[in-house]
């Protein structure tokens, strides 16, 4: 479609689609082979029956342990995963 409304361009959009497509996805899979760490620490500052639970991981595991577990644990969270776009 591009090359009928610009023929000037000649073939450099095909080009860049056979070439630009699977070198993105090449790219993209790559970076995302990122290692999935998920680190828990519970915390007792002092004998009353509060604890508290401290866990590091990625953003969309944190996401998704809140969703899943959040109402059956009683997770109380300050929301802010949710607020900042991924």
């Amino acid at each position: 479609m591009i090359i009928q409304i610009y023929p000037e361009l000649g073939w450099w959009p095909i080009l860049l689609g056979l070439v630009g497509g699977p070198l993105s996805g090449i790219v993209y899979f790559k970076k995302s082979a990122r290692e999935e760490k998920f680190e828990l620490r519970l915390i007792n500052e002092n004998e009353n029956d509060t604890t508290f639970m401290r866990l590091r991981a990625h953003r969309d595991e944190l996401i998704s342990l809140e969703n899943e577990l959040g109402e059956k644990l009683q997770l109380k969270s300050d929301g802010s995963l949710f607020k900042t776009p991924i």
